[in-house]
Order: C-alpha cells, then structure tokens, then sequence
C-alpha cells in the first residue's frame, strides 16, 4: 500500500502517497473505498478525513480534517491494534499500516509502532526514537514520512533526506541505522514499503529500490537496485520527465508494483517481483484520458497483474492495467462512482483502492482583469464628440456568471449607458468617465472599474484666417481707384465748362467767345464720358481678380 504523508504546519514534509502534494485538513472529505465488486464508504458518517491506510481484517486508520487525529474505522475489535491512549489527540503527521502492524509520525518528529508482535513493536519504538537512529552518529534528526513493509521492516524518512530503518534479522538481532551517502548518494524525498524493501524517490525525480536482505540478511546497508525502466530509474541524474509522487501496493498475495506520475502527467509502473517495466504507453488505457495525471495508485490484480487508478487535474478517474482482462469489475465500480458536487482529492491502493472525496469547492468570484478605455480621440484630453470604446472586466469564473456594464461620470450612472461605446456629450463636460463591469452569480456579486478619463472639455473652435488679397487683386484695386480719381477730374473739368459757358451766353459776351466756351465744355463732356468708361472697365477687373 501506499504511505500516507499530511501536511505539518509549516514544516517541510514530504509528499506520500496521498498526492503530490499533501493534502491540506480543509480538503479532508469521505472515504470511499472501491473493491472489485463493491464501493462502500469508510469512516464515521457525517466526518471529514484527509488520509487513509488501506483497510486489512484489523480495519483501517485514517487522519480526521478538523485536528488531524488519527480514527480507527472499519475494525474488528482486536485490542492489539486499538490506538495507544497516549496519541488519541496527537496531530498526525504520516501514517501507514501492514496486516500485522501500525506506524505513525507525530508532530514532533518521532515514530510510533503497535501491533500484535509485542516484542517487534517495543524494539521499533525504542530504536527509531533513539539519536543513533534519527541522527545516524547522535545528530538528531526529525522525521517526516513513515512505512511499514513486510513483517520486520519500518522506514522513516528524514527532513535532510536520509532514510532511517529498523529491522529484524534472524535470531531476533535488531538493526538500527540510517542509509550512509555511500548507498544513498542521492536526496530522497518519498519512501514506500513492500516486503522486506523500500522503494525511494530522490529529488532527481528518479526511483531506487532499496532491499534490507530479509530476515536472513547480514548487511546492514543492505542493497541498492536501479528500476529497469528508464521513467523510473534513478541514477546518476533521474529521468527526464521527473516523477512527482509513487505509490507501491504491499499484498504478498499478488505482485507487486510501484507505479509513479510524472511532471508532464504522464503514468509508469513497474513489477517489483520481475523487474518489467510499464511505460504510460504499454498501460492501455478504459477510454480517452482528459487531464494530466496528478496521482496513481496501484492494486494486485492476479497474478502478474497491477491495476492503476489515476486521478487527473480534471477530477477524472481513469483505469489501467498491464492487462485489460483484469479490469471489468474495477472498472464498473469506478465508473458507477458519483462524483457530482465533489472532487477527489486523494487516491491510495493497497489489497483496494481508496478515495477521499470533498466537496467541491467553488472560488469566490475574483477579477482577473479591471475594465480599460480606448477613444477615438485623444485619450489623455477627451472631447465632446469623442467616442470612448470599453474592454469589459474579465474574472475568474463564466460558468453561471451574468456580467453587465455601465459607464459613470465623477463616479454617478449615465442613464442608457450601458453598451461598450458611448459618445461623449456636452452633460459630461469637466467630469470625469468610467467603465464599470459588474459579475453576479447568485449570492455573489463584484464589480471592477476602468481607471477615469478626463475632465471632459468642449471642442476648440478654430476660425480660419481670412486670407489677404492677392499681387492681382491689388493692382487691379489700384487701377480702379486711379481710373476712379481721373473720372473725378473729368467731371469737376466739366463742370467748370460748364458754369463758363453759361456765364458768357448770359452776360451776351462776343459771340466768339461764347463758342469758344461751348466747345471746351463739350470737350470736358467727352472727355468726361471717357473716364466713365475707363472707371467701369477697371471696377470690373478689380471685382473680377479680388474674387
């Protein structure tokens, strides 16, 4: 089965089989638990949990949400396996259990086992508290993940990422040690148990599998094993696409497997019995898989067989198998699964697979992005005429999401603004404009505004210069107004003629004289009718070139 690592406060713990990243206790929910041919749900009715380990005739142990105490469900009363009194109310940091034993990792750091071996369980506790083992040479060291494997193995991982271990040996001789850097050169950050062995996963995002040598081993370090396959392995310098959590189921009954998701969410496992590898490509899969894996975890089928439940970032279940024969029955309890409302926020294996389901959790609407305004003027100096385009707030959510807009000048409603345009008039003059977008899904509503726009001005107007006369214009006036005076000068000579003539004829002056006088006066006439005539041709062509 998969150990189970929960969050610790702020202390840094290593992920588990729960998830790539622990679990924290407001995410706690029901556990279900799916077999072959039933699902049925664990734990008190009503309760929240955040883990699980998987159930044996003992029955099972899980973590509750609200102060991370450990519950004993799904038991058959043997005392052997009740909780110790003394961690009733103790916050849980890890836990796991075996068909024979139970191991937890409180708060502080430090290991606890029980079960029915009385004499196992006293030396465990007694070796594993101890510095020699928490700090390999008497550095103390803190613990922060647990597993059980087999009979006579207990595995602690350590916050520096050294691995501590007791077992049991033949003749009762007991073994306490941490891992030395010459069989583990590499950070580990997650430990799982099976048989007498533990499979490591290094902070390279590869796999190791490590072997105590049983109860008939010598070697106090044991030995190291590279997986075949290059998803998993572990050395020099991990895989390519580095693995993100594993899980091992711990059934001697069939094989047994580690199976592990990547960073890009892919799936691989492998046969801890033969050493065959199952990249994500040779796991067929029931259907097409929408999301990326996040987590996997692995039940025996038969013999030779693994199944795998991966959930994925779409709140999906998916099954696979290195034989579809196998899967038919898992695969009708998972499909008969309702997850309406709810989101699987854990997945562990074991002899069966175990869910923990809290209820969906909808984010507070938020704005992702405020209203702007673009205008088709100029911006920074709006006018009266201009017309202001708003981009309407984004927020976090659409689905059931109403949104309207509203434009605002000095921050009151403009009646009938409500589109994404709006022309500005002589009302918004010095006030200031703004585009409002407001989100509502019942109860909720929130709204985001565009930054102001303004003081509104009215346009400039701009008379146009009356252009000056031109070189034409002004020599044509110029003739004109001479034409103009030498008329002036032939009428005044006329009527001087005039009044001469006249005055000789009144005054019976020589006949000859008053001839005389008659011909300059109708000299000056003619004259008099030339100038007339002049003046008007230069009037025309003064109007015709200042036109």
């Amino acid at each position: 089965m998969g150990t189970v690592a929960l969050v610790a406060g702020a202390l840094g713990v290593a992920p588990g089989a729960v998830a790539a990243v622990p679990v924290p206790a407001e995410r706690g929910g029901a556990i279900v638990q799916v077999e072959e041919t039933q699902t049925q749900v664990l734990g008190t009715e009503g309760e929240s949990y955040t883990a699980i380990s998987t159930p044996y005739s003992h029955g099972a142990y899980a973590v509750r949400a609200d102060d991370r105490t450990l519950e004993r469900i799904n038991s058959n009363g043997s005392a052997s396996y009740d909780i110790p009194p003394e961690l009733a109310t103790e916050p849980i940091r890890s836990l796991d259990s075996s068909s024979n034993r139970v191991a937890v990792l409180t708060d502080d750091g430090l290991p606890h086992v029980w079960g029915p071996v009385a004499a196992f369980v006293t030396a465990a506790n007694a070796g594993m508290a101890s510095t020699t083992l928490l700090g390999g040479t008497g550095d103390p060291a803190e613990a922060t993940q647990i597993t059980v494997a087999g009979t006579y193995l207990v595995g602690v991982l350590l916050a520096d990422g050294r691995v501590g271990v007791f077992s049991r040996m033949a003749g009762s001789v007991d073994l306490y040690r941490v891992l030395d850097a010459a069989t583990l050169p590499e950070k580990v950050v997650q430990i799982e148990g099976f048989g007498a062995a533990l499979v490591l996963r290094l902070e390279n995002g590869g796999v190791l599998i490590w072997d105590s040598g049983g109860t008939s081993g010598t070697d106090p370090q044991g030995t190291i094993t590279v997986p075949a396959s290059p998803e998993l392995a572990g050395r020099p310098s991990g895989p390519a696409d580095k693995l993100l959590d594993i899980q091992v189921n711990n059934d001697p009954i069939g094989d047994r497997f580690v199976v592990g998701v990547t960073e890009a969410g892919k799936v691989y496992a492998e046969s801890l019995q033969n050493g065959t590898p199952y990249p994500e490509s040779g796991l067929p899969a029931v259907g097409d898989r929408e999301g990326k894996a996040v987590e996997a975890a692995v039940v025996p089928g038969n013999a030779g067989v693994g199944v795998f439940l991966v959930r994925t970032d779409q709140n999906k279940l998916y099954l696979y198998s290195n034989n579809l024969t196998v899967l038919p029955g898992w695969q009708a309890e998972v499909d008969g699964l309702d997850l309406t409302g709810k989101e699987v926020v854990s997945v562990t294996g074991g002899t069966s697979f175990q869910l923990i389901l809290a209820d969906e959790v909808i984010p507070p609407l938020a704005v992702d992005a405020d209203p702007t305004i673009a205008s088709s003027g100029d911006l920074a100096s709006p006018k009266v005429g201009d017309t202001l385009t708003g981009t309407p707030a984004t927020f976090n959510a659409t689905e059931g999401v109403t949104l309207t807009n509203q434009w605002l000048a000095d921050g009151a409603e403009i009646e009938d603004a409500t589109g994404t345009t709006f022309t500005l008039t002589s009302a918004q003059v010095d006030k200031d404009i703004t585009f409002r977008t407001t989100a509502v899904r019942d109860p909720e509503s929130i709204e985001a505004t565009s930054d102001p726009v303004g003081p509104v001005k009215e346009p400039v107007v701009v008379t146009p210069p009356i252009p000056g006369p031109t070189p034409e214009c002004l020599a044509a006036n110029a003739a004109a107004s001479a034409a103009q005076a030498a008329l002036g000068a032939s009428q005044a000579k006329v009527a001087k003629a005039k009044a001469k003539f006249k005055k000789a004829k009144k005054a019976h002056k020589p006949a000859k004289k008053v001839k005389k006088l008659k011909k300059k006066f109708k000299k000056a006439k003619k004259a008099q009718k030339a100038a007339a005539a002049t003046s008007a041709i230069a009037a025309s062509q003064a109007t015709a070139a200042c036109s």
